[in-house]
C-alpha cells in the first residue's frame, strides 16, 4: 500500500468524526490541511526524500480533497450528515477540469482569461477574486 492509503486507513475513524462535526467549508479546509501536513510529515518520518509528487501544495491537497469528497459521497458512516456536508466540498481545479468541455464552456474560461490548457495557478493569477471567494479551491 502507499503512504496515502496507510494514512487514510489508520485515521479513518478520526477523519469520519471530524467530517461529522464539520459545520462549515472552513472546517473542511482545516481538516484537509491537517491531513496534508500529516502526510508530508509521514514522508519525512519514513526517511524518504520529499518526492517531487508531494512537493507542490496542490499535489497532495488534491488527493486529500478527492478522498474527502468520496468519503462524504459514499461512506455509510456519513449518510445522515451527507446532505449538510456536500455544499462544503471543494472542486479540485486543474488542467483536466479546465480541459473538460462538459464542465466549463470556452466562454466561461475566456471570462477568466483561461483556456483548455490552463491550470489552477493560471486561475489564481488571472482571476484572483474567483479564488478569493473560496468557492473553488485547489
Amino acid at each position: 500500500m502507499t503512504l496515502y492509503q496507510d494514512y487514510f486507513l489508520e485515521n479513518q475513524d478520526t477523519i469520519i468524526a471530524a467530517l461529522v462535526g464539520a459545520t462549515s467549508r472552513d472546517d473542511i479546509d482545516s481538516l484537509a490541511d491537517r491531513i496534508r501536513t500529516d502526510i508530508v510529515k509521514a514522508y519525512g518520518e519514513a526517511q524518504f526524500h520529499t518526492p517531487v509528487d508531494i512537493s507542490p501544495y496542490n499535489r497532495v491537497r488534491k488527493i486529500v480533497d478527492l478522498y474527502l469528497e468520496h468519503a462524504v459521497a459514499l461512506a455509510r458512516e456519513l449518510a445522515t450528515a451527507r446532505r449538510r456536508l456536500i455544499p462544503f466540498m471543494f472542486l479540485p481545479l486543474d488542467s483536466k477540469i479546465f480541459g473538460n468541455q462538459a464542465i466549463f464552456t470556452d466562454q466561461e474560461l475566456a471570462h477568466c482569461k483561461l483556456n483548455r490548457r490552463s491550470f489552477y495557478g493560471s486561475l489564481k493569477r488571472a482571476c484572483p477574486e474567483f479564488c478569493g471567494s473560496r468557492v473553488l479551491v485547489v
